[in-house]
């Protein structure tokens, strides 16, 4: 993925947990950090798969921020 994230051109939110043990969150950064397009990140004090459980809230304004700023 770190190899191809200078192709894409389309605007991308990453939402990242830092305690995911599967993709470490510097691994995150580094896509971010390539992005050429719009991109934005948002990095939780969690593992990946409980994002939106464990803050429904910011997961939510994240992502209506987001879409807000992208839309056409």
């Amino acid at each position: 993925p770190l190899d191809y994230a200078q192709r894409i051109s389309t605007p991308i939110l990453l939402l990242h947990g830092s305690h995911d043990t599967r993709a470490p969150i510097v691994k995150a950064r580094e896509i971010r950090q390539r992005l050429p397009g719009p991109a934005e990140m948002v990095e939780f004090d969690s593992a990946h798969q409980t994002l939106a459980s464990k803050n429904p809230n910011r997961w939510r304004a994240a992502a209506q921020t987001f879409f807000h700023i992208c839309r056409p």
